[in-house]
């Protein structure tokens, strides 16, 4: 593994790792949002509004899947980086083997159910009569296409696990600009709308995936195996399932909750669905530095757990929050700011009532971004020593909280209600993390780690 290549994390200034290792990743997410935002701009600005609101009605679902995949993702790079902190190369090939068969069975399973169920579900969730057909088409090519979302994210986290948060920027601005191209070309020289902007997703991420895959075989001797190897090795897939697939459940019962969200949105017609889905994509722009910080925090914390480093792991906390705090403050002033020029590149100016919605949802959620920051840096640190039950049961709470705020709140207040369901979620949803963290069980948890 070159070292110019991977960053060992068990050494050096936490502060210093922490924010070299976030930087790549945080540009990383930002192109990568390029994927639906662009997507949203074009469809809104060069189709119409109902092209636009019938992405934003589909987020929910997508939503739910994309969260198993990157569940089972991330399982898979924390174990990777308990074993490099551990300088185990004997289990880290032996992880990228199963990584595979894994990734291959997982992108059936989501692909084939997302296929059966995306109409029904569509149904369900009351989307608007005028946009359906529109929803369906999309998300019908975005499940065909699971297996080269699943293989990037896949290839991502483990280059993470290793410290390498470089090389998935690189081939992730690549396939962002083919993309846009993509999106341009399909929507404005070929007149295929909806459909046009998802083959171009599907086919950009499956690019950069492929892209990322070789790379790692070159670059990395210790991740090649031979199709001999390729057998189960059933004690670490038990190991990754019982990390990611918790994780994946989780974000999966998260994305459950924000469908019936979704659904009581729905309710209110196109308007209301096309000023929330223009909100929830500037608001994706502003949550970038504190979610990946989060998926930072998780390697550092893995690879330190598998070298036992309690006190770097808690140094970590202290230097996350202290990034955590100045980047939310910065992305709620640039909210107030900026929201409503952001907004405009995806509403056009004889929308007025779009954009009406668009702000109120906008604004509500970025006066709450410091306890969502918090939420993040004590479930990511606590996921990356493999502890999954705290985490999951401050989900738990933020789901129950959000469901039924949304539900509430929409009663009493009409559909600007909902706006103050997720925050809620965010406050109480962080208070279990937090307790557990600062009690100190967590330790033995690190002290017994097998790896």
């Amino acid at each position: 593994m070159p070292p110019k290549n991977s960053h060992d994390m068990t050494q050096g200034n936490p502060m210093r790792l922490l924010l070299l290792f976030t930087l790549p990743m945080l540009l990383g997410n930002l192109f990568q949002q390029l994927y639906s935002s662009v997507d949203s701009i074009v469809l809104g600005r060069f189709v119409n509004v109902q092209a636009m609101a019938a992405i934003g009605a589909t987020s929910s679902m997508l939503y739910f899947f994309l969260n198993i995949a990157i569940g089972l993702s991330n399982g898979l790079g924390i174990v990777i980086s308990q074993y490099f902190g551990a300088k185990n190369e004997k289990m880290i090939q032996k992880s990228a083997a199963n990584s595979f068969l894994i990734t291959v069975c997982a992108a059936l399973i989501m692909g084939s159910l997302g296929l059966l169920c995306s109409r029904p579900l569509l149904v369900a969730l009351q989307t608007p009569d005028d946009i359906l057909d529109m929803a369906h088409q999309y998300v019908s090519i975005n499940f065909s296409g699971m297996i080269c979302l699943l293989s990037y994210n896949v290839t991502a986290s483990i280059s993470r696990a290793l410290g390498n948060s470089r090389t998935p920027l690189y081939f992730l601005i690549f396939s962002s600009i083919l993309n846009i191209i993509g999106d341009l070309i399909f929507v404005l020289l070929f007149h295929m709308g909806i459909r046009g902007v998802a083959i171009a997703t599907v086919g950009s991420q499956g690019i950069s995936a492929l892209l990322s895959i070789l790379y790692l075989a070159k670059h990395y001797p210790v991740l090649r195996f031979s199709l001999r190897q390729l057998r189960p090795d059933w004690p670490l897939i038990g190991r990754v399932l019982r990390i990611g697939l918790p994780m994946g459940l989780q974000s999966a019962f998260f994305a459950a909750g924000m469908m019936v969200i979704q659904g009581v949105i729905n309710s209110y017609g196109t308007d209301v669905v096309a000023g929330y889905s223009a909100g929830v994509r500037v608001e994706q722009l502003t949550w970038l530095t504190f979610t990946t910080l989060g998926h930072a925090l998780s390697s550092y914390t893995g690879q330190n757990a598998g070298a036992k480093d309690l006190k770097r792991i808690q140094l970590g906390v202290k230097a996350g929050l202290k990034i955590s705090l100045i980047s939310c403050l910065s992305s709620t002033i640039l909210v107030y700011l900026l929201g409503t020029p952001l907004l405009r590149l995806f509403i056009t100016s004889d929308q007025p009532q779009i954009l009406s919605i668009a702000k109120g949802f906008l604004y509500v959620n970025a006066t709450f971004y410091l306890p969502l920051g918090l939420i993040l840096i004590y479930n990511s640190t606590l996921r990356g020593m493999g502890d999954i039950g705290t985490p999951m049961l401050s989900a738990m709470i933020e789901l129950i909280v959000k469901v039924g705020g949304s539900l509430l709140f929409s009663y009493f207040f009409g559909y600007f209600g909902i706006w103050f369901a997720e925050p809620l979620g965010w406050v109480l949803g962080t208070i279990p993390s937090m307790v557990h963290y600062y009690r100190g069980k967590w330790k033995k948890l690190v002290v017994q780690l097998d790896v």
